[in-house]
């Protein structure tokens, strides 16, 4: 017998017979399993350089599920282990601690499976802008009347816009 449409929870039997009799089967319940699916997908994050990124997927199925994080860094999808940077390779939230530069642009997705299917989810990329900072602070200097100066600072990269301003002595800027 094969059922077109299983119900959870339903039970069946069966019953044989002939010209001596009818005998019946032990009953037999029927358990269905739900397939995993996404309900909330990984969505693009982005960050500031040394800041922790999370990346969270929710998912529907029969239990138990798993969860395993994947990276690409750039040569494809491998999975992630838990440890340094990484935590949570394995669960719903992938964190990342501490992100710095060479994650900038990484994609991160997750694949989850139980006893009926398995599923990928869709692909989040991880965008780190960088901290700005000031390396090198301008010192004080001292000139004649119509020397040029030169007030120096130094960034953190390139691409920064620079804009100087001077207080008029009146408290004004």
């Amino acid at each position: 017998y094969t059922e077109t449409a299983p119900v959870d929870g339903e039970s069946y039997y069966c019953e044989v017979k002939n010209f001596c009799g009818t005998v019946q089967s032990k009953v037999a319940s029927l358990t269905v399993r739900n397939e995993v699916a996404f309900t909330d997908q990984p969505i693009n994050i982005t960050i500031i350089d040394g800041d922790d990124a999370e990346f969270t997927v929710s998912v529907t199925g029969f239990e138990p599920i798993m969860y395993q994080w994947q990276e690409d860094s750039g040569t494809g999808f491998t999975n992630i282990l838990d440890g340094g940077n990484y935590s949570g390779a394995t669960s719903a939230t992938l964190n990342i601690a501490d992100v710095n530069m060479p994650f900038n642009g990484n994609r991160f997705q997750c694949l989850i499976n139980n006893v009926c299917n398995n599923a990928t989810s869709n692909i989040a990329t991880l965008t780190v802008n960088p901290l700005i900072k000031i390396f090198t602070q301008p010192t004080n200097l001292q000139a004649c009347l119509d020397d040029a100066i030169d007030f120096e600072i130094t960034g953190t990269s390139a691409g920064l816009d620079y804009v100087w301003e001077y207080n008029d002595g009146r408290g004004t800027w």
